[in-house]
């Protein structure tokens, strides 16, 4: 009887040591699932963020820093234009 009750502990320990393998193995695959689809979707929110960044610079910063140097260029053209010049030549007008 002993040896009977020792193979069935046997059988019972080998199926309880089946299933705990299942489910360890279920956990390891789904580990490795959420860490891929974890990592798929930073990708994805990358991606999302630097094409929005790229519509953004294009359509909006990049011609507003084109009016901004422009303005500027402008600017700095009237800074430095003298009206000596034509004041000047103004006066030799007026004195003539």
């Amino acid at each position: 009887m002993e040896v009977q009750e020792l193979e069935n502990k046997i059988k019972e320990l080998e199926t309880r040591l089946s299933r705990l393998e299942k489910i360890e193995n279920n956990r390891q695959t789904f580990k490795i699932v959420k860490i891929l689809v974890k990592t798929i979707i930073t990708l994805i929110i990358l991606f999302g963020l630097w094409t929005g960044y790229n519509y953004v610079n294009q359509t909006y910063i990049k011609p507003y820093k084109k009016t901004i140097d422009e303005i500027k260029s402008t600017y700095d053209n009237v800074k430095d234009f003298s009206l000596d010049s034509i004041l000047g030549k103004n006066k030799e007008k007026s004195n003539t």
